[in-house]
């Protein structure tokens, strides 16, 4: 028999009134430890940005380094990273 659409909604539904079983508790955990991870690397990312705007707004010249960084600003923005 083929796992449906609506068995994983059943389940899902399930999973939320009943909360996790002892079987999926290390499972939660490891999901909660992506998640947290995925967050502080977003969280650097916006702050390394801000930073390097910072650095190019006071001191920009005309070289190819700050070439560099404006185009890691351009990536930066373009993949949805922001400051505010």
């Amino acid at each position: 028999m083929a796992y449906s659409a609506i068995d994983a909604y059943a389940t899902l539904c399930e999973d939320l009134d009943t909360g996790p079983g002892p079987e999926e508790e290390g499972e939660t955990e490891s999901n909660e430890r992506v998640v947290q991870t995925f967050l502080n690397r977003q969280a650097a990312a916006r702050a390394m940005l801000a930073a390097l705007e910072a650095v190019v707004r006071v001191a920009d010249r005309k070289t190819v380094e700050f070439d560099a960084a404006h185009a890691a600003i351009a990536q930066a923005k373009a993949a949805g990273i922001t400051t505010d």
